[in-house]
């Protein structure tokens, strides 16, 4: 496994890895780009140390844990951007709203939201999925909610992607880009 670390705009010979093929993998965060032949050392250039989790059935449940921690902090981190551009829009004026939606709003996301069936918020509920069905018991919720998946390495990338936090891209598969 190898990667790149880039913080100057990437050249034709930078998409090439060492063996002259284009890097299966891209990430794009502000002015950092990496490049990877593998999804974990992306990650481990997100996330300090998980690249170094043993690939072990144990060592795949710390792995989960580290995405599903970071998913979280995501989570938490784009509610309060949509919460706080919404507010600052007009759009959401949070003395006026119930204290039932600004709980559900601004509670922290290592706790998932229980009893909403349908969100139609202006504001987006981001949320988490492994919180809900099919992985928990939990039903989520429809309508207006933005997902971030930490279930495996590409669904959680795909995840931060949608949320606008990175660019991911997955070379020679365009079902597979994300920006």
């Amino acid at each position: 496994m190898a990667r790149i670390i880039l913080t100057e705009p990437v050249t034709e010979q930078d998409s090439l890895d060492p063996a002259g093929d284009p890097w299966p993998y891209a990430v794009q965060r502000g002015t950092t780009t990496i490049l990877s032949d593998s999804l974990t050392e992306i990650l481990g250039a997100l996330m300090p140390e998980y690249d170094e989790i043993p690939r072990t059935p144990a060592g795949d449940d710390q792995a989960l844990v580290f995405r599903y921690q970071a998913a979280v902090s995501a989570a938490n981190q784009v509610q309060s951007y949509w919460s706080g551009r919404m507010a600052s829009e007009g759009e959401f004026v949070p003395v006026e709203t119930d204290d039932d939606t600004l709980h559900t709003l601004l509670n922290d996301r290592l706790y998932p939201v229980e009893d909403v069936d349908r969100w139609t918020h202006p504001v987006p509920l981001i949320l988490v999925s492994i919180d809900y069905a099919p992985y928990t018991e939990r039903t989520p919720p429809r309508g207006n909610v933005k997902w971030i998946d930490p279930h495996d390495e590409l669904l959680f990338l795909h995840g931060l992607a949608g949320l606008g936090l990175i660019a991911f891209m997955v070379h020679g598969d365009e079902t597979e880009n994300a920006a």
